[in-house]
């Protein structure tokens, strides 16, 4: 679907998410297969490095609602994109802008700030520039970035717009090509949002740490790919549970050995 769409034309934007952890090896390494094919397949792949969701929520948070954190943040991604778009705000995007930026930009990755108070403005741009999410890249190799500025239409201030694009412009390299919009969005309260998309890094940049043989992290490295499986038919039965799209794989095959 999304090379058919690339090959008519269309921006094609891809959205993954990369297991966490506990998920396992095996899991890794099937969802890093898919990653590099869909890498081949569309303009820009947003990668979202599950794992990472731990730097910013409680310890405490129980397996359901990490994944609960994770489907959320892959919602911000998507609506973050299409907002600049659709929702009316003071400076608004056009497919143009979007094209510039994400034509052919390969990998991409998302930090999002969130803030309110005093000093709103620089606290959620600089939240958002030192986003876990950002995998410890620093913006300034970047080749385009994307900036959404999101808050209420009565108290987001053009000053706070200014003070936002400026911090996150001076740590960028002066030859990025920098777009930003800002859209309007009530359910925010006294809160401003700044999303992140940084595009156009060298291919072969770091990805995170794994375990290596010993329990020593490696850098970068992913673990060699696995034999190809048989189609399980069973699973194609099961699209249609009530919990299919609502609960973790894991936590369905667990349900389904206990019966």
């Amino acid at each position: 679907m999304a090379r058919l769409a690339k090959e008519l034309g269309a921006l094609t934007v891809g959205i993954v998410t990369r297991p966490f952890d506990f998920e396992g090896l095996r899991r890794a390494s099937i969802a890093e297969q898919g990653i590099q094919e869909m890498r081949q397949s569309v303009d820009t792949l947003l990668v979202i490095p599950n794992q990472r969701l731990f730097d910013v929520i409680d310890p405490e948070t129980n397996h359901d609602q990490a994944f609960r954190v994770a489907d959320d943040v892959l919602r911000k991604s998507v609506q973050s994109i299409s907002d600049l778009i659709t929702v009316p705000g003071l400076i608004n995007l056009d497919m143009n802008d979007l094209r510039a930026v994400m034509k052919d930009a390969g990998e991409a990755l998302i930090g999002i700030g969130e803030a309110s108070g005093p000093g709103r403005a620089l606290s959620a741009a600089r939240e958002a520039m030192s986003s876990p999410l950002l995998e410890n890249v620093v913006i300034d190799g970047a080749k385009g970035l994307i900036v959404n500025i999101a808050g209420r239409q009565a108290t987001l201030k053009t000053s706070e717009i200014e003070e936002i694009v400026a911090t996150i412009q001076g740590t960028a390299s002066p030859e990025v090509n920098f777009k930003m919009g800002n859209v309007y969005n009530e359910a925010l309260g006294d809160a401003i949002r700044v999303t992140v998309i940084a595009t156009g890094f060298p291919s072969k940049r770091s990805r995170g740490t794994f375990r290596a043989a010993g329990g020593r992290a490696a850098a970068g490295q992913r673990p060699s790919p696995l034999a190809e499986e048989p189609l399980d038919f069973q699973l194609l039965k099961n699209m249609n549970e009530p919990d299919r799209w609502t609960k973790p794989a894991y936590l369905r095959l667990k349900v389904r050995k206990l019966r």
